[in-house]
């Protein structure tokens, strides 16, 4: 099965779920599995994001495991459609690496802390969308998107 991979950059944990929270939603909605694989605890962030915005599902949100993920268990579960991974670009591709073959899991989703990123071209090359604060954007091989990835760029 081919999986879906998108992008997205963050610069705090609230801009972060500010873009994520809508999307896990969503997925959640439509009975999608999710797993958040994280190199950092996030769990006091997310209750208090959700605690301010209570128009999200949130148990379910909150259910989901927002510990650290310890360095030995970065396989996803079998049963996962969807997979979020947060961190340092390293961690992001380890975690792709060793999950690559799950046959059940249909998208990665993969943020990356914009601060720690040595090559942002690279990696949006990698990914066919990006979710931002305004939801889905599908990467298209036009002249109009490579502006913007140049722009992007040099505003980092």
């Amino acid at each position: 099965m081919n999986k879906k991979k998108f992008c997205s950059f963050y610069v705090s944990d609230y801009h972060l779920l500010t873009i994520l929270l809508p999307y896990i939603d969503e997925q959640i909605k439509n009975n999608q599995n999710v797993e958040v694989i994280l190199e950092e605890d996030m769990i006091d962030s997310v209750k208090k994001y959700i605690k301010r915005n209570e128009r999200f599902n949130t148990n379910k949100i909150i259910n989901l495991d927002w510990k650290k993920n310890k360095k030995d268990d970065l396989k996803i579960k079998e049963n996962v459609d969807v997979a979020i991974i947060v961190g340092k670009e390293d961690f992001i591709k380890k975690v792709n690496y060793i999950n690559e073959e799950n046959v059940t899991l249909k998208e990665f989703v993969n943020c990356y802390n914009i601060e720690t990123l040595s090559n942002l071209n690279e990696v949006v090359k990698e990914h066919s969308f990006v979710l931002k604060t305004s939801g889905l954007c599908e990467f298209k091989k036009s002249s109009h998107n490579e502006q913007k990835r140049k722009t992007i760029q040099t505003q980092i």
